[in-house]
């Protein structure tokens, strides 16, 4: 072994060692925003704290290993990047749209899938139609690029099989947001999206904390992590957005699903806005070549960067190439009628909830709040 490879190897344990402890610092500063199911008690909406409690403490007792810290330091950038204004605010005007970050109960991350969530404060000037609105979204997290895992993170967005929403929706059903309101949301837009370890290592790199455990990123630091988190929940929208597109042309799609596609078209607007505001300020070899005749940047031409070459993002072009194979596998179902079969997402995701798990597979789930199946 050369002295030049024992050095980087030692390097590379070091900084995992390090980003590993930020990442329990930042976990614990979190922590205090994370409610706790007692909180709910009284609260007319939830009525089963106490049966609740005891489906976390039973489930928790069959963790029988703890992932490691990607997925959650990824998941507390992302949630600090809210917060702090970094990613899904309009820097030049709060009345445009602004982000806050919700901290998710260990009961919605385990039965819901919901590792953290956020909710879009919509100004009229966030969309066309000068509309405002309060829109909240999941997350399910992952740096695993087995796009087996990422097909069930995709189509699966309940371990509840009484909740009976479209495919790409979920419910938060211990939601408190900043002012301390508790309240229960359903049909949330949901998304898997993820990078590869080794961009989560680079990110939680460039990170430093303060006392209160505060992260601070120098600017520029995640203009990279940030386009591909959008990017994935943009292709995603337009993959859940078809089977309800065709409901609608269909007239088959209830009141419900087609305010459900209205918030996803809203959300459309303000990812968009984000994608083509990142896509400025990226590095030059991230976005050169990538300008369009209408002066604009090509955003799928910069994603494509991040899924090959020296640049590829493993986990990143799997999520991209697995919901890509999804929408193709919709677009050639079939109703019997030679139409796609609008249910046909919504049917796989339950195929794959019955979908026996052994233990093994249910302990890969850590018991840290926010960790998810197979990270």
């Amino acid at each position: 072994m050369s002295f030049e490879s024992s050095f980087d190897r030692q390097y590379e344990r070091e900084q995992r060692r390090q980003n590993e402890q930020l990442t329990k610092r930042l976990e614990a500063a979190a922590a205090r925003n994370t409610p706790d199911l007692s909180e709910f008690k009284g609260s007319p909406k939830h009525p089963n704290v106490e049966r609740d409690k005891k489906y976390v403490e039973g489930t928790e007792k069959r963790f029988t290993e703890e992932a490691g810290y990607h997925a959650k330091g990824l998941e507390l950038l992302i949630q600090y990047g809210i917060a702090q204004g970094r990613l899904l605010s309009d820097p030049t005007a709060e009345s445009t749209y602004l982000t806050e970050p919700i901290w998710t109960t260990r009961y919605d991350d385990i039965k819901n899938r919901v590792d953290a969530a956020a909710t879009v404060h919509a100004g009229p000037e966030s969309n066309s139609a000068g509309e405002e609105a309060e829109l909240t979204f999941g997350i399910d997290l992952t740096t695993n690029p087995d796009q087996s895992v990422i097909r069930q993170k995709l189509l699966v967005g309940s371990n509840d099989p009484n909740v009976d929403f479209p495919a790409g929706f979920t419910q938060i059903e211990y939601y408190k947001d900043a002012n301390g309101e508790h309240d229960k949301k359903t049909f949330v837009p949901r998304y898997c999206i993820g990078i590869s370890s080794e961009s989560v290592d680079d990110y939680l790199a460039s990170v430093r904390t303060d006392r209160n455990g505060i992260s601070q990123i120098p600017p520029g630091a995640s203009l990279i992590p940030s386009f591909k988190i959008l990017y994935e929940m943009s292709q995603q929208n337009a993959l859940f957005e078809n089977p309800l597109y065709d409901k609608v042309d269909n007239e088959e799609a209830s009141e419900e699903e087609q305010q459900a596609l209205h918030q996803m078209e809203l959300l459309d607007n303000i990812y968009l806005k984000e994608l083509d505001r990142l896509a400025k300020r990226l590095p030059q070899w991230a976005n050169a070549d990538c300008m369009t005749k209408a002066g604009t940047y090509d955003i799928d031409k910069i994603a494509k960067k991040f899924m090959t070459g020296d640049e590829r993002d493993e986990t990143f072009a799997s999520i991209i190439e697995t919901t890509q194979a999804i929408a193709d596998e919709y677009a050639e179902s079939d109703d019997g009628e030679g139409n796609p079969d609008t249910d046909y997402l919504k049917k796989a995701g339950d195929a794959l909830r019955r979908r026996p798990r052994n233990n093994q597979a249910i302990g890969r789930r850590a018991s840290n709040i926010g960790a998810r199946l197979n990270h």
